[in-house]
């Protein structure tokens, strides 16, 4: 779980634990799986791990940064707030236990050798001595594993984007349109790939046709939608709209049975001409988010209170220096 660190938070980490007594016992000779106290050995891992990233974390003025990171069924938001006058940090929201549904209502007691008993201790030692504020909050997770993995990555992208300065949730900034915009090189760069996808699926019970480009297309008649389902039309015309995307959707089915077969077909379709628009993907390594609104105000995430009321936030794929684009 540490390396997700190296992966995501894109710093270097090397972890060596030595027992005192131990210094003259050969690597081989270790037993990995002695009855260790893991709270006590997590913790003080934590805590050096903590110190050293303090150092990295001082050096911007940057106090917030929240990130979302979505792992099959599991998703945890994990959000870090810096004080610049608090040299101690805390953790201040953990609620990733259970860990699972299996057993049920208990969750799982140990990922591999690890006793999830202890990722709490992890996280607390790490927040006090990194001087960071930690929130790990499990919005969904079914699986103890993804739900861990979810945290970590999620933690290790917030921490990136917190040495970094970036405020993902800020997509108005000059920072960000000039990273990303539509005049920027990225973007540009992005339209010159001339990326699209083309489909035609027929199953017993629908019929589809799914033209894409991601074209930057702004005109109102770059976007052509019809399923025979008035909400989904809405959906998808908006959708591409928001992305500068040209799509033509048609489809067939069997509406008088009811819209599901309708509803799910377009949704794999769609799905896969943006798979095939987006080629091998390589390059593609960052995740973003991003709020929109309709109706006039913003609700909570994942959440519908209202129909007039909608949050949505999407994880997409952001794209390194080699090959940037407005994904």
């Amino acid at each position: 779980m540490i390396d997700q660190l190296n992966s995501h938070a894109q710093i270097g980490v090397a972890v060596t634990v030595s027992k005192s007594g131990d210094d003259n016992v050969a690597p081989s000779d270790h037993n990995r799986y002695a009855d260790e106290d893991q709270n006590e050995l997590v913790s003080t891992v934590a805590a050096a791990l903590g110190s050293e990233i303090k150092k990295i974390i001082y050096a911007n003025n940057s106090g917030y940064s929240r990130f979302c990171c979505p792992l099959d069924e599991a998703l945890v938001e994990c959000i870090l707030t810096k004080h610049s006058s608090v040299s101690q940090g805390k953790l201040t929201k953990f609620t990733l236990p259970p860990y699972g549904k299996y057993p049920f209502n208990k969750g799982r007691s140990k990922i591999g050798q690890l006793q999830t008993s202890t990722i709490e201790s992890f996280f607390s030692a790490l927040a006090t001595n990194s001087g960071l504020d930690i929130s790990l909050d499990k919005i969904r997770g079914d699986n103890g594993h993804h739900v861990v993995e979810s945290a970590f990555k999620a933690f290790s992208r917030a921490l990136r984007n917190l040495i970094d300065g970036t405020n993902t949730n800020n997509c108005t900034s000059s920072a960000f349109e000039t990273m990303w915009g539509v005049k920027s090189d990225s973007y540009a760069q992005g339209l010159e790939l001339q990326r699209e996808g083309k489909l035609d699926r027929c199953t017993k019970e629908t019929s589809i046709l799914v033209h894409a480009r991601l074209d930057g297309a702004t005109k109102d008649d770059s976007v052509k939608v019809d399923t025979g389902i008035k909400t989904m039309d809405e959906f998808v015309s908006i959708m591409c709209k928001e992305a500068c995307i040209s799509m033509e959707v048609k489809c067939k089915g069997d509406l008088y049975v009811d819209d599901h077969h309708t509803s799910e077909d377009v949704a794999i379709a769609i799905g896969q001409i943006m798979n095939t628009a987006l080629g091998t993907k390589a390059g593609l390594n960052r995740m973003w988010c991003a709020v929109g609104t309709y109706g006039g105000e913003i609700s909570s995430c994942l959440q519908c209170h209202d129909y007039s009321i909608i949050t949505i936030r999407i994880y997409l794929l952001k794209c390194n220096n080699s090959f940037r684009s407005r994904c």
